[in-house]
C-alpha cells in the first residue's frame, strides 16, 4: 500500500487524532511526520522520532504534576515544540487553548480568566510580555515553560525551560504505551479551545472542538486535498 494511502486509511479508520497517530507510527514509523526550518536548514522528524518526543513531553506533564482534564494555554508562533506537546496533552486527556498571535495582553488576560490554565507554554522569552502582569509570569497554581531560549530570565521568576525539563524527564513506554493512552480518550473529549476578540467589546468569544470534530475535519482535508503525497509539505 502506497504511504499516502496508510495516512488517508490511518484517519479514515480513527475516530481520535490520537488513534490516528498511533496506527501511523505503528505502520510506518519510518516516515517522515513532518520537517521544520531551522537556521536556512530543512530537518525531518520520523513518526517513529515524534513518537519517543511525544513519550518525553508526556513525562515532563506528569512530571509537572499535571492530571487529566487540566487545561494547557500555548502562547506565540507555532513552532514544531507545540506539536509535541499538543499530541501529549491530548493523550493524557488535558484540553489546549490556542490564542492568536496578534493576541493582545489584555486577550491574554481575558482568555486565561475563562480558560484557567494550569500550564502556559510561551514560544520565547519574549512572548512572556503577553502574559498578564497580575500573573507575575506564573500566577497561583499555574506554571509556565519556555519552549526556545535565546536568552535566561531572571531565575527568580519561576518560570522553566523545555530543554532542562527534556533532560530531567523520565521517559518510560514505547508505542505500545501511546496506543493504551490513545484507547482511554474518547471522541467527544473537548481538546482545542480557541478564542477571539469580539470587535468593539471588552470580551473574547471561544469555540471548543472535539476530538471528533477534529478528525472530521482532517477527513474533509484529505477528501479536498486528495492529490497531496508524502513527498509534498503542507
Amino acid at each position: 500500500m502506497a504511504k499516502d494511502e496508510i495516512g488517508a486509511r490511518s484517519i479514515a479508520e480513527a475516530n481520535t487524532v490520537v488513534s490516528a497517530f498511533v496506527r501511523r507510527v505503528r505502520s510506518d514509523p519510518r516516515t517522515t511526520a513532518f520537517a521544520y526550518k531551522r537556521l536556512g536548514e530543512w530537518h525531518s522528524v520520523s513518526y517513529r522520532a515524534l513518537a519517543s518526543d511525544v513519550l518525553t513531553a508526556c513525562a515532563i506533564l506528569r512530571q509537572l504534576g499535571l492530571e487529566r482534564g487540566d487545561v494547557i494555554a500555548l502562547i506565540g508562533e507555532s513552532t514544531h515544540y507545540f506539536l509535541q506537546l499538543d499530541l501529549a496533552a491530548q493523550l493524557l486527556g488535558m484540553p489546549v487553548v490556542t490564542t492568536l498571535p496578534t493576541a493582545t495582553v489584555r486577550d491574554i488576560e481575558m482568555i486565561f480568566d475563562d480558560s484557567e490554565p494550569r500550564l502556559v507554554v510561551a514560544a520565547t522569552e519574549d512572548d512572556l510580555e503577553l502574559l498578564p502582569r497580575t500573573d507575575a509570569k506564573a500566577g497561583p497554581g499555574r506554571t509556565t515553560i519556555v519552549l526556545e531560549a535565546a536568552h535566561r530570565i531572571d531565575q527568580d521568576s519561576g518560570v522553566l525551560y523545555l530543554s532542562d525539563l527534556t533532560s530531567e524527564a523520565c521517559t518510560v513506554g514505547d508505542v505500545e504505551e501511546l496506543g493504551a493512552l490513545a484507547s482511554a480518550v474518547a471522541g467527544d473529549h473537548p481538546q482545542f479551545v480557541f478564542y477571539e476578540p469580539l470587535p468593539d467589546a471588552d470580551q473574547v468569544r471561544s469555540f471548543a472542538l472535539s476530538q471528533a470534530d477534529l478528525v472530521s475535519a482532517w477527513r474533509e482535508f484529505v477528501w479536498v486535498g486528495g492529490g497531496i503525497g508524502p513527498a509534498d509539505r503542507v
